[in-house]
C-alpha cells in the first residue's frame, strides 16, 4: 500500500475508470447516511475481498477508496439486487400491522401504516416491494390516493362550416395525476408497489403510508396447515417464513436487509398469535370468537425477521425470560428438552454483550416446519425434530441464539453478503458450545462443519458461483444461493482474525489469511466483543 497515494501494487493494481465506477455503484453498501438505520449503534463491517474468492469482478480495490478511509468518504448509495425498493432515497422507521386472520379463505387481511422518511432531498415517489399481495387502498398523511391510469377520449374536429363534426379520431386526452401503482410482476422479486407524492420530500421529512391490503393463496411467507396437519388434529395452524426476501408478500414494505426498523401490530385471530416481538396485551371482541393480540418490537429488525404464527398454543416458562410455546401435547416434552436455555443466553451474554431483546421465547413447530430453527427475535422457530428425549440435539438453540447478536443487532447490507449474518454466527455458537461442553464438542461441531461444507461445494459443482464467499444474486432469487457455504466458509477457526482485529473505527486494516489479502474497515464504534472474544 502507498499511504501517499492511497494505491497498491502488484495484483490490486487499479482498473480501468469506467469499471472503478461500475464497482462503486454494484457493491458500495451506504455506509454513511443509512448506517445507524442497519445497524443500530454497533457499526458496520465492511468486507473487501481479492477477486478470486468472488463470482464476478466487481468488488472494491484499496485504490477506488479515497484516503484516509472515513464514513463521509464511503459514503455511496446502498446496493440491494434483490429488492426493487428506492432505497437510496427513502427509509422505513417503522410498521404497524392490523390484521384479521381468516383461517377459511386462508390470507390476512387488514392494513400496513408505514412511517418513511426521505434521506434525500427532492424525494417525488416512494416504492415498496410486494409480492401476490391484493392492495385495496393506498394513503399518504391521511388522504386517500387513486390508482394510476390513462383515460381514451375521442378528439372532434370541427369545422364551423359544415356541421355535424368529422368523425372522431381516438386519442389520449388526459391522465390523472399520478398516485399509486402495481408494477408489472417480475418473476423472482415480486411487483413493486409505486406511490408518487404529490410534493417532493426534503432530506429527513417524513410521511406516514397507509396501505389497505390482503395476502393471497399465493403468498410466499404464509404456510396454512389443516388439522390434520398438526399434532392435536383438531384446529388449523399458520406459520410464516420470512427470510430470505418473502416479507414482501406479507406486507408491503422495504423488503431488504438494509433496512432496519421498528415494528407493532394487532392481530384478530380465532386462535392464540404469537409473533417475533414482545406481547403487550390482548383484547377479547365482545359478541365475537375471536381475541386480538397486540405485540411489539421496539429493537430495528430487518423485514425478514418480522414472523408470526397462530394456532392451538400453550405456553410454559423454562426461564428467567424464556417461555416454550408448541401444541398442548408436546409442551411437557418441549419444556423438558430446552430447559437450558437461560444457560445458552448467559453464555452469549458472557462473550459477548447483555441481551438486548428481552425476552427468549420458543416456539416448537409442526412437522411441516422446513428448517432447523429461525432466529426470529424473541421468538426463535424450531422444529419438532429436535424433540430427540435426550437433549442431544438441542445445539441448534446455541446458534440461533448467537444469532441474537450476530444477524439480528449486526445485519448484512444485502443477501450477497449471507456469510457475515451466518459465518460469524457459527463462529460465536461454537465459543458457546466450547465454554459450556469443553473444546472437544466445539472442535467435532467444525469437523462436522467443514463435512457439511464439502458436501454443499459438491452438489453445486466447485466451479459453481453460489460456492463463492460472496456470490452475485443480481437476477438470482437468494433461496436457491442458500447453502452450508456460508455457514462453513466463514464459520472456522480463522474468523478469529476478524472478530480479534477489527477493533479500531475508522482506521484499514490489512492482513493475509489463507483466501488471500484481506481488508476490513470498522465504521462507528468498536462493539465490545470485539475484544473479549
Amino acid at each position: 500500500m502507498d499511504l501517499q497515494t492511497g494505491t497498491m501494487k502488484g495484483s490490486w493494481e487499479p482498473k480501468k475508470k469506467e469499471k472503478e465506477l461500475e464497482a462503486r455503484r454494484r457493491v458500495g453498501p451506504n455506509l454513511g447516511r443509512n448506517r445507524a438505520t442497519r445497524l443500530g449503534s454497533h457499526g458496520a463491517f465492511v468486507p473487501v475481498f481479492p477477486k478470486d474468492i468472488c463470482s464476478h469482478s466487481h468488488s472494491f480495490h484499496p485504490s477506488s477508496f479515497p484516503f484516509p478511509y472515513t464514513p463521509s468518504a464511503l459514503a455511496i448509495m446502498p446496493y440491494d439486487p434483490t429488492s426493487q425498493s428506492n432505497l437510496d432515497e427513502a427509509k422505513t422507521n417503522h410498521i404497524h400491522l392490523d390484521l384479521a386472520v381468516d383461517f377459511d379463505a386462508k390470507i390476512l387481511s387488514g392494513s400496513a401504516e408505514l412511517e418513511i422518511e426521505a434521506i434525500a432531498d427532492a424525494v417525488t415517489k416512494v416504492i415498496l416491494d410486494t409480492s401476490f399481495i391484493d392492495i385495496r387502498s393506498v394513503s399518504v398523511g391521511g388522504q386517500a390516493l387513486s390508482v394510476k391510469q390513462k383515460y381514451t377520449g375521442y378528439l372532434c374536429f370541427l369545422d364551423f362550416a359544415w356541421f355535424p363534426p368529422l368523425t372522431p379520431a381516438p386519442c389520449i386526452v388526459h391522465t390523472l395525476i399520478s398516485q399509486f401503482k402495481l408494477q408489472d410482476r417480475n418473476e423472482k422479486y415480486g411487483s413493486a408497489l409505486v406511490v408518487e407524492l404529490a410534493k417532493p420530500l426534503t432530506k429527513g421529512e417524513k410521511i406516514k403510508l397507509l396501505v389497505q391490503y390482503a395476502t393471497t393463496k399465493d403468498c410466499t411467507a404464509c404456510q396454512w396447515l389443516e388439522p390434520s396437519q398438526t399434532v392435536g388434529k383438531k384446529h388449523p395452524y399458520l406459520f410464516t417464513q420470512c427470510q430470505a426476501i418473502h416479507a414482501r408478500s406479507l406486507l408491503p414494505c422495504q423488503d431488504s436487509p438494509s433496512i432496519k426498523l421498528t415494528y407493532s401490530a394487532n392481530i384478530t385471530t380465532p386462535l392464540r398469535a404469537v409473533m417475533s416481538a414482545v406481547p403487550i396485551g390482548e383484547e377479547v371482541k365482545q359478541g365475537s370468537e375471536t381475541t386480538t393480540f397486540r405485540f411489539e418490537q421496539k429493537t430495528r429488525i430487518p423485514s425478514y425477521l418480522i414472523a408470526l404464527a397462530v394456532g392451538n398454543l400453550e405456553g410454559r416458562e423454562i426461564g428467567p425470560r424464556s417461555t416454550v410455546w408448541t401444541e398442548p401435547e408436546v409442551l411437557e416434552a418441549a419444556a423438558w428438552e430446552f430447559v437450558d436455555t437461560e444457560n445458552f443466553i448467559r453464555t452469549g451474554e458472557e462473550l459477548l454483550t447483555p441481551y438486548d431483546w428481552g425476552r427468549y421465547d420458543l416456539l416448537v413447530l409442526p412437522a411441516s416446519f422446513p428448517y432447523g430453527g429461525m432466529e426470529n427475535p424473541c421468538l426463535t422457530f424450531v422444529t419438532p425434530s429436535l424433540l430427540a428425549g435426550d437433549r442431544s440435539l438441542v445445539d441448534v438453540v446455541a446458534h440461533e441464539i448467537a444469532h441474537s447478536w450476530m444477524g439480528n443487532l449486526v445485519t448484512t447490507e444485502n443477501w450477497e453478503h449471507f456469510w457475515l449474518n451466518e459465518g460469524f454466527t457459527v463462529f460465536v455458537e461454537r465459543k458457546i458450545l466450547g465454554r459450556m461442553k469443553g473444546p472437544a464438542h466445539s472442535e467435532f461441531s467444525a469437523i462436522l462443519g467443514h463435512k457439511a461444507l464439502k458436501e454443499s461445494v459438491d452438489l453445486y459443482g466447485k466451479d459453481h458461483p453460489f460456492t463463492a464467499l460472496r456470490p452475485c444474486l443480481r437476477g438470482e432469487d437468494p433461496d436457491d444461493a442458500f447453502s452450508k457455504v456460508p455457514y462453513g466458509k466463514r464459520g472456522c477457526t480463522q474468523i478469529n482474525c476478524w472478530c480479534l482485529f477489527v477493533l479500531v473505527p475508522n482506521i484499514p486494516l490489512f492482513f493475509v489469511s489463507r483466501e488471500g489479502l484481506q481488508l476490513v474497515v470498522l465504521l462507528g464504534e468498536a462493539p465490545g466483543w470485539c475484544r473479549r472474544l
